[in-house]
């Protein structure tokens, strides 16, 4: 019983760095970017199918957006 109380206290940290602090700021741009689209999709198409269809090519089409948005030389 100890061990699991132990276990269950034990904090997951998040790295730290300069390189995972810019990526996790990225990530999150992207999903705010991708949630606003798909927010103005809901509002604009009225059928289930074309909103559900836009969630789906969103989530193929995120791994493209962050290439272009994020893309260093």
């Amino acid at each position: 019983m100890a061990a699991g109380a132990r276990a269950r206290a034990r904090r997951v940290r998040r790295p730290r760095g300069g390189y995972a602090t810019r990526r996790r700021r990225e990530v999150e741009t992207l999903v705010l970017v991708l949630f606003v689209l798909n927010v103005f999709v809901w509002f604009v198409v009225p059928q289930w199918s074309g909103r559900a269809l836009a969630v789906v090519a969103s989530v193929l089409v995120a791994p493209v957006l962050y290439t272009f948005m994020f893309r260093r030389p």
